[in-house]
């Protein structure tokens, strides 16, 4: 959820998600109503799900996703029981986060645009020997059994540091008939949701999403039947799913879904019910920057792996008709990241040894500045005069008191940052470079790890976003306290107070 409120986007981080599922589809229907067969048929799914992601940084991701799995299809007139154990579709993903364009923070939307290639391995159904020895039809427990491709857009706004709305769309294009001669119907959905935070560590979501399927084409039992008379329809279900951080790295969550609506094409046994239970792993992050992130919305059928949950993606196996050609469970990916590593903004100390010119030979001058004296980061003690008044005021989100900060006879500026901030790094070279060449400037640095933090509570407890700028001038009066301000504009204003 923090990553709404406090900027964060994950970089070089690493997730292995398990998906466990079992959904039962035993409900008939014809049109929008459900009948009752004198011998009802049933089908059972069991699903496990291998996903990897890796954030690369600046909004950028890629998805692996293994279904295994098994399927038993019991034929209640016939007595025939169907099964399959083995491989699903297996999909590889691609992601971008647009907060990477225009920056994470506040309450500013985020969308994330995601593409899947589907790859042909899911198994058909074999025939159990207990009534006639050929089923009628065929079914793919675990996918399409063709190419595919999966385009999808996931737009997420927080309306409280705690709370967010989200509203997933997708489409999904079979490219071809399987091996039995079937092409699958392109499969449309949608979905809305709410993710709380109610405690730390905790991640609960409540959503309702539908698919629109379009009829498939072929045939079945010997080329006797078209798939296009019960293929295809309009699915809806609610879900509900709870997540917790059981530690820095592992996450797990339980999700339960039903169907609230029903209309299919012809007549189609459709999902009962769905329970799903995952655990994340993360790797590649320091845990200690890590913050409980809900940017998607668990339980919304289409992307779990960000709250820790793994992902099943657009989910298009609610609807399964008497030719049974559509039974799959799509892994798509949309990971959240909770382990964010953060960048490098801590701020340099002061100091007053002296011995550094223009002529400073040591590494860090070289690198920066070897002309004019000691780069930004320098931390040796002749370099520590050039970087000007610039002192922690606090650290690890502990509070402290503004009399004991405000410089007397000095233009003071209070600098709320945190290191996983990218809007705060223009601000602190901006800062740095002013305190450098005016000594009449004191900076002082307040980190802010997480908006649960002590010293956000007393000084900027309804403060949506950072940086937050609080500037004195050399009266010791507060002139200005700023918001995610314009850098060009904030130096122009402590320029005028420092003449």
């Amino acid at each position: 959820m923090e990553q709404g409120t406090l900027g964060v986007l994950p970089e070089n981080l690493t997730q292995l998600g398990l998906t466990f599922l079992y959904a039962n589809v035993s409900t008939l229907y014809e049109g929008n109503k459900s009948v009752k067969p004198v011998d009802e048929d049933s089908l059972e799914t069991f699903i496990t799900t291998f996903q990897l992601r890796h954030t690369f940084g600046d909004g950028l991701s890629v998805d692996l996703g293994i279904p295994i799995g098994t399927l038993r299809f019991e034929e209640g007139e016939k007595g025939n029981v169907l099964y399959s154990n083995g491989l699903g579709d297996i999909s590889l993903g691609l992601r971008y986060d647009l907060w990477a364009l225009w920056g994470a923070g506040g309450y500013s939307p985020s969308i994330v645009a995601n593409a899947t290639l589907g790859l042909p391995t899911g198994q058909f159904l074999k025939t159990e020997i207990l009534g006639d020895a050929t089923p009628e039809f065929q079914l793919l427990p675990l996918g399409l059994g063709a190419y595919s491709t999966t385009v999808g857009l996931d737009y997420t706004q927080h309306i409280h540091k705690l709370i967010a709305l989200r509203v997933p769309v997708w489409a999904k294009f079979p490219l071809h008939a399987n091996s039995n001669g079937h092409k699958m119907g392109n499969r449309y959905g949608y979905g809305l949701g709410v993710v709380i935070r109610p405690f730390p560590g905790f991640v609960v979501g409540a959503a309702v999403d539908g698919t629109l399927g379009g009829k498939s084409s072929g045939t079945m039992g010997g080329g006797e039947v078209t798939v296009e008379d019960n293929s295809g329809g309009h699915w809806m279900g609610a879900s509900l799913n709870v997540g917790y951080r059981l530690t820095d790295r592992l996450f797990a969550s339980v999700m339960g879904r039903m169907p609230i609506y029903t209309d299919v094409n012809g007549q189609q046994l459709s999902e009962t019910f769905r329970v799903m239970g995952s655990l994340t792993v993360s790797f590649g992050a320091d845990p200690s920057k890590t913050h409980d992130c809900a940017h998607e919305g668990p339980g919304d059928h289409h992307h779990h792996f960000d709250e820790g949950g793994t992902d099943l993606g657009p989910h298009d196996d609610e609807a399964k008709g008497h030719d049974h050609h559509g039974a799959e469970s799509h892994e798509g990916h949309d990971h959240e990241g909770h382990d964010h590593e953060g960048h490098d903004h801590k701020a340099p100390e002061s100091g007053a040894a002296t011995g550094c010119g223009s002529d400073c030979q040591s590494d860090c001058c070289k690198k920066e500045a070897p002309k004019k004296g000691c780069g930004s980061d320098c931390k040796s003690d002749c370099c520590k005069k050039k970087q000007g008044d610039i002192l922690n005021a606090a650290t690890g989100g502990k509070s402290f008191a503004i009399k004991d900060v405000v410089v007397p006879g000095k233009v003071t500026v209070i600098d709320y940052w945190a290191e996983w901030c990218k809007p705060c790094k223009a601000i602190t070279k901006m800062l740095v470079e002013l305190a450098r060449t005016h000594p009449n400037l004191a900076i002082r640095k307040v980190e802010v790890p997480n908006f649960d933090a002590p010293v956000v509570k007393e000084h900027i407890p309804n403060v949506p976003k950072i940086p937050v700028v609080w500037v004195y001038d050399a009266q010791g009066k507060r002139v200005s306290a700023q918001v995610a301000p314009e850098v060009k504009s904030l130096r122009k204003e402590i320029l005028t107070l420092l003449k």
